[in-house]
């Protein structure tokens, strides 16, 4: 693991809870997890919340769905005596978009969204993520836990933006077309950093046996 400007070994134990129900047009799904172990040669000590909740509208026309994912995830990789920073596990997941402009580490987000179905083949979703560092005493992430240079430096909580619009259409059983597109807006830390903003675009195809 990279943290800080160390490499080292990250070993720690992940104990979690997951509550998942549906009642009626709304549905939940909820993690809470702890971590417990090593990393970077420090006591490990680091915790997440996922909560992820829809509620459906309409079960006629386009079937609108309104949409929404709370996640915090704590930080604390630069000074502390123990490090208190999420490790998200895999790094390669693409929960908070294919883009990979943030990680679950040192974070909290807000991501309200809608979702419709226009046909029986095609769907439709757009979200806006706010996400904020949880410890203004460490860097903001990027993706694969890759800090945001000169962030742990500074003041701030503000990382930025999240716009996320993806589509999909079932040519047949086994045919499924999809985009996504990603625009992230730096927020005050990473301007400060001179960092800026950036956009994502990916297009492509499933083929199921």
């Amino acid at each position: 693991m990279r943290s800080g400007g160390r490499v080292g070994p990250d070993l720690r134990d992940t104990v979690g809870v997951r509550l998942s129900w549906r009642q009626g047009d709304v549905r939940f799904d909820w993690t809470l997890a702890h971590q417990r172990g090593r990393g970077l040669q420090r006591e490990a000590n680091a915790w997440g919340l996922f909560a992820v909740q829809s509620m459906a509208l309409s079960e006629h026309a386009w079937k609108p769905r309104l949409t929404s994912h709370i996640d915090l995830a704590t930080g604390g990789a630069y000074g502390n005596p123990t490090f208190k920073g999420f490790n998200q596990l895999y790094a390669s997941c693409g929960y908070l978009g294919e883009g990979q402009f943030l990680s679950l580490s040192n974070l909290i987000m807000v991501a309200p969204g809608v979702a419709v179905t226009p046909t029986p083949r095609t769907t439709l979703a757009l979200e806006y993520g706010f996400a904020r560092r949880l410890s203004a005493r460490d860097a903001a992430y990027a993706g694969a836990m890759r800090p945001y240079a000169g962030t742990q430096h500074l003041p701030g909580r503000a990382i930025g933006g999240l716009l996320r619009v993806s589509g999909s259409w079932s040519a047949s059983r086994q045919a499924t077309l999809f985009a996504n597109l990603e625009h992230f807006t730096a927020g005050q830390l990473l301007r400060r950093a001179r960092l800026g903003s950036a956009s994502y675009v990916h297009v492509g195809a499933a083929w199921r046996y």
